[in-house]
């Protein structure tokens, strides 16, 4: 009904954009029309009384009232600007009838001061809601008293009087303490309201954006809350979830006895705990979920639930076990690989260096130019092939991390001449020369692997000969640095 006449006041519709400024638009409204009733009822006070001063004022005042409100409540939609009418007709009521009574009566101050006090309410109900209570208290306890038989002399004596004029200022203002009262009371509960519906507002948004599935379930073992989140990894919706029992996600691939008898312990432990657990979906597919496990307590200190969040991993277990499958036959692949190379080393170097033996045994033989030549041949495709295992075996061990540096004494110009006199006849074949030329600051012996060295050197003479057309070949050596040791 107030609100439906606070419309019918102001025109209709209020804004649409803040909730809260029409609220305190209404509340402040409701003053002034309290105001307007009471100065309606003072008048009919006075007509039965029969002071036609006290009606002609009262009259006077109503018609104030409404002509002032009316326009002012149309025009304005600002709370605060409705504060400021509703102090400025407690001034102007004062400032016109205090000649017109031809007394300076103290009330009057009174209600004056009190009334701008309570307009700080619009920053703040700690001064309002007191101040205006007392208010109320003491304008009505004060009007009981003015009516007692034997208390009016000396409340006359002291300008405080009740006469028709005192008791009109003193019903409005009653009205509009009471008023003011619960609109003080009113705000204070709604902001109460507005900032816990703001704070379940942002813990839903964040619950139904959060990706863990986010429900709670109540001591009864029934689901009472259900997020976007939950819908999304068990595939039921909220209606389906809200009011089920537990087990319908948790402890999956169990029987019912078991799966309630895991509910009843995870209630009955009321402490944080964590837990992966194989699940299901409302598909029936199976998944592997990580729980978060809260429990809940009301004001009192009474268990009230449990919170529980979960998150699908199902994903993330299935690509570390495929990373673990994988790195395994990796592993094992490698192993097989070095014992072939092995395998191989064996039966492959063993008749070779009996080829290259026994050609080494036939060259000491008389032969002629042509099988001379031949014997060459064998000699270096052995020693090629010797080379070929030695790199292929090197590699492996690399690849092992089991390849050692020897540091021991050797030749560096015998190293470059092995190099050099092993691709001899891949040069020759192409017509291109192949010279070496070492600096003779360089010491023949020197602390390393030479054999390392001869196999970099081999590699290296070897490309050039394969991509060189035409030209020459020059493999050169120079001490960049030296040290006494």
């Amino acid at each position: 009904m107030l609100d439906s006449l606070v419309r019918l006041i102001v025109g209709g519709a209020y804004p649409e954009a803040n909730a809260q400024e029409n609220r305190r638009l209404r509340m402040l409204v409701a003053a002034l029309v309290a105001i307007t009733l009471a100065a309606a009822l003072a008048v009919v006070v006075n007509v039965l009384t029969g002071n036609s001063l006290a009606v002609s004022l009262s009259v006077a005042v109503l018609g104030i009232v409404i002509a002032a409100n009316l326009p002012l409540l149309r025009l304005t939609r600002s709370p605060r600007t409705v504060a400021a009418i509703f102090v400025g007709e407690q001034i102007l009521l004062l400032a016109l009838l205090t000649p017109m009574v031809g007394v300076v009566q103290p009330e009057f101050y009174i209600w004056y001061i009190v009334s701008l006090l309570l307009s700080a309410e619009l920053v703040g109900r700690r001064i309002a809601l007191p101040l205006a209570a007392l208010y109320g208290l003491m304008v009505i306890g004060s009007q009981f008293l003015f009516q007692l038989e034997g208390l009016t002399l000396p409340f006359q004596t002291l300008g405080l009087t009740a006469n028709p004029i005192s008791r009109t200022l003193t019903i409005v203002n009653a009205l509009i303490a009471t008023a003011l009262i619960a609109y003080a009371y009113e705000s204070s509960r709604e902001r109460a309201e507005r900032q816990i519906a703001r704070s379940e507002q942002q813990l839903r948004q964040h619950l139904d954006n959060t990706p863990l599935a986010a429900l709670t379930i109540a001591p009864t073992g029934r689901i009472t809350s259900w997020n976007r989140s939950a819908e999304a990894v068990f595939g039921y919706t909220q209606g389906e979830a809200v009011g089920a029992s537990a087990d319908l996600v948790l402890a999956g691939g169990l029987t019912a006895l078991q799966r309630q008898a895991a509910i009843d312990e995870l209630l009955a432990g009321r402490h944080a705990s964590n837990a992966i657990t194989p699940n299901s979906t409302k598909e029936g597919d199976p998944i592997l979920c990580a729980w978060y496990h809260t429990p809940l307590f009301d004001a009192g200190g009474t268990f009230s639930g449990m919170a529980c969040l979960a998150l699908d991993i199902s994903n993330q277990t299935r690509a570390a076990e495929e990373l673990r499958t994988a790195k395994e036959l990796a592993e094992a692949s490698a192993l097989a690989k070095n014992r072939f190379l092995g395998t191989i080393s064996h039966e492959v170097r063993t008749p070779l260096n009996a080829i290259q033996g026994m050609t080494a045994a036939l060259r000491d033989t008389s032969l002629t130019v042509e099988q001379q030549e031949i014997t060459a041949a064998i000699q270096d495709g052995t020693e090629s092939l010797l080379r070929l295992m030695s790199d292929v075996l090197d590699l492996s061990r690399l690849e092992a991390g089991a390849l050692t540096i020897a540091s021991e004494p050797f030749s560096v110009r015998a190293a470059v001449d092995d190099a050099v006199a092993s691709l001899r006849a891949g040069a020759d074949a192409k017509n291109l020369g192949l010279n070496h030329n070492l600096d003779a600051a360089i010491p023949d012996r020197l602390i390393g692997d030479g054999q390392r060295l001869r196999q970099i050197l081999t590699n290296l003479l070897d490309n050039a000969v394969k991509f060189t057309e035409h030209g020459e070949i020059t493999l050169s050596g120079s001490v960049r640095d030296a040290t006494p040791e």
